[in-house]
């Protein structure tokens, strides 16, 4: 049972996590994207989205959505037919995979065996160590993903203690929900290697399982992709290898970052010394065969980091792909720590209470002074939902007829536009186009009644301004202090640059 004292962590935890959805949640582009590709399924029956990216195309059409799975976008739908307002549905739906998570956490710690203090730290690194509040703040799909990833890692370490049939299908099923948010979902294949070599029947079924479980939705969304666009991806795509920034990424992250300790550099060296011995250590520390040390917990959790840190690291080296850092590498980080922590806890089994303790300081320790950790959102501060000021200047757009037989937009970067604005959305990705007098007469050229929405102040309103000062071009200028935004439109009559 858990105790009240473990319980009371695990709530602060979910408290403090999603405390900050109260005052909204972060839309990075990525996230952007996911919600507008559900809005689109919900009201047109198919996924696109509006924004050019990754096209950079400036001509007014539908950009197709097939750079990520479509897993996170179908979780949002439910939350966007109760909630209608896409930024409120978001953070809700975000608010339930945070709870998922620690749930999954719940479930797996207990599934390991571990006494309370081991269960608490681990609740605690995900409450204050950096890379968690990052990814609780904006709609990824890394949390969901995770809990999905720890659920599968949890059947089969059960299953190895006792052979139900229903484990299977539950892992198999959390591996398949995991594979429909992220291709890498296929990286976990490797938490059904070790129970299926132990299987003395069903072999051949579970494998199967095991492999269709893992593989099936990104096959069959690569399948859709390439009958519909002519490709798998069009932006995950394969490239020459450009190793300056990719190469030791994911190690500078670990020694910079992720296991520094405040202060100089070096000491990130000594921590990772630990985190190694913690891990390896259980398999010299057990008798018997090492293919039974290897088919264990441990072995199974030691895998799986393996495969899922190699495999995204080797994914950044071939592909473009973001640089590795705390969103891509999180299920890594969560993988290591639970394989830190159950290495320190198998170590311990047997030994006086005070040793048990003395071992499990170090990593409080850890989190008390590394250079990545931070202090959790104090779940009674007063926060207000809101929705973005942009919402309401779009509102009052759409109200003033600037959308009525316009085509499209010119933006900045802020993917949010189209949220609201519900038609395609040109981000200005080159702003030297701006300074070019032919370059903005084109623009206004293209497609029926184009406008330009631009944040005050940013780099692509000053490059505008100055172009159609020297251009002599007349448009109607319209701002948003509020939402901090400057509109121009075609005046009434539509008298276009020649």
């Amino acid at each position: 049972m858990m105790s009240w004292i473990e319980a009371l962590v695990v709530l602060l935890g979910v408290i403090t996590a999603i405390s900050p959805l109260r005052s909204g949640i972060e839309l990075s582009p990525d996230s952007v994207n996911f919600v507008v590709a559900a809005q689109n399924l919900m009201e047109h029956g198919r996924f696109f989205v509006f924004s050019n990216w990754p096209s950079h195309s400036l001509l007014p059409v539908l950009e197709p959505f097939t750079d990520f799975p479509p897993g996170y976008s179908l979780y949002l739908l439910p939350f966007l037919l109760v909630f209608k307002e896409p930024f409120l549905a978001a953070a809700v739906a975000h608010a339930v995979t945070i709870v998922a998570l620690f749930s999954a956490l719940v479930f797996l710690f207990r599934s390991l065996g571990w006494p309370p203090f081991p269960r608490i730290t681990g609740y605690l690194v995900v409450s204050v160590f950096s890379t968690y509040p990052i990814l609780f703040a904006h709609y990824w799909t890394e949390p969901l993903f995770i809990a999905s990833t720890l659920m599968v890692g949890a059947c089969m370490i059960r299953s190895c203690r006792t052979d139900k049939r229903s484990l299977w299908y539950w892992a198999a099923a959390f591996a398949f929900m995991a594979s429909s948010l992220k291709i890498i979902g296929a990286f976990n294949l490797a938490w059904f290697v070790i129970p299926v070599l132990r299987s003395h029947h069903g072999r051949r079924s579970r494998s199967v399982l095991a492999i269709a479980a893992c593989s099936a939705p990104s096959i069959l969304w690569f399948g859709r992709n390439l009958f519909q666009y002519g490709t798998i991806s069009h932006s995950h795509l394969l490239r020459a290898l450009d190793l300056n920034d990719t190469l030791l990424r994911p190690l500078n992250f670990l020694t910079d970052e992720l296991l520094r300790i405040s202060g100089p550099v070096w000491p990130s060296f000594v921590v990772l010394a630990g985190v190694v011995t913690c891990i390896v250590l259980p398999f010299w520390t057990r008798t018997g065969p090492w293919t039974e040390r290897i088919a264990t917990a441990q072995g199974l959790l030691v895998l799986a980091v393996c495969v899922h840190f190699v495999g995204i690291w080797a994914l950044s080296l071939v592909t473009f792909f973001s640089l590795l850092d705390d969103r891509l590498l999180s299920p890594s980080i969560t993988l290591g720590m639970i394989a830190t922590l159950n290495g320190i806890h198998l170590v311990t089994q047997g030994r006086p209470r005070a040793v048990r303790i003395a071992l499990l300081v170090p990593p409080l320790l850890f989190l008390l002074n590394a250079h990545h950790t931070t202090r959790p959102p104090s779940p009674i501060n007063s926060r207000t939902f809101t929705i973005p000021p942009e919402a309401m200047a779009w509102d009052d757009i759409r109200m003033r007829g600037v959308l009525d037989g316009a085509s499209h937009f010119y933006s900045d970067r802020d993917f949010r536009h189209q949220l609201y604005a519900r038609i395609p959305q040109r981000i200005l990705w080159d702003t030297t186009i701006l300074g070019d007098e032919q370059r903005i007469h084109d623009l206004l050229r293209t497609g029926d009644r184009p406008f330009f929405v631009m944040h005050e102040g940013s780099d692509e309103l000053q490059a505008l301004d100055s172009g159609l000062a020297r251009s002599g071009i007349e448009l109607e200028r319209t701002t948003y202090p509020d939402a901090g935004l400057v509109v121009y439109t075609l005046p009434p009559s539509d008298h276009r640059p020649q």
